[in-house]
Order: structure tokens, then C-alpha cells, then sequence
């Protein structure tokens, strides 16, 4: 049940009336200023807690699979100077027998 501003403005007055202004409104700092259906709870917290260790182990995931290609890439990027190398210094062995 959602109280309205109006609800709200009149428990207080009637709890100042009762209680006194300081213990009405030190009764009324301790509700949420909303309403309890807008509090989090314990449930609440936990499956918000199991949804984030789903997404880390997906974080953890995808990083393995980024080391993975950054190897794949370091190995190609190797080959290559390699091959580069190789090819230049056949060229140049090449030309200098000519």
C-alpha cells in the first residue's frame, strides 16, 4: 500500500498532537519516505548479489578469451616478421648473386 503526501502530512500531525512535536516527528524520520514497498530487502540483495557473479563470471570469461586472441595475435604478428625477414634477406641474397 503506497501512502499518499496527504496521508502522510496527516499521520504526522496527529502523532505531534499525541506524542508531542519532538517524538511525532522522531516517529516519522523512521519511515521511509515513500512507503515500505519501495525498501530493499534481504531477497532483494541476494538475488541482485547471485545476478552480479553471473556477470563477473562473464567478465571472467570473455578476459580468458581476450588473453587467448592477444596470443593468437603475438604468434601471427611473429610469423610474419619472420616471413618478412626471410623473404627480404632471399632478395637481397638475390640480388647480390646476379
Amino acid at each position: 500500500m503506497t501512502i499518499t503526501e496527504s496521508q502522510r502530512f496527516a499521520l504526522h500531525s496527529k502523532l505531534k498532537s499525541n506524542l508531542g512535536d519532538d517524538m511525532g516527528t522522531l516517529l516519522m524520520e523512521h519511515l521511509p519516505p515513500s512507503g515500505w514497498s519501495d525498501v530493499a530487502q534481504k531477497s532483494d540483495l541476494l538475488a541482485l548479489e547471485r545476478r552480479f557473479d553471473g556477470v563477473d563470471k562473464r567478465f571472467d570469461s570473455l578476459e580468458s578469451q581476450i588473453k587467448e586472441i592477444r596470443s593468437m595475435v603475438n604468434l601471427i604478428v611473429a610469423t610474419l616478421v619472420t616471413s618478412v625477414v626471410g623473404l627480404t634477406t632471399l632478395i637481397v641474397a638475390i640480388g647480390f648473386t646476379r
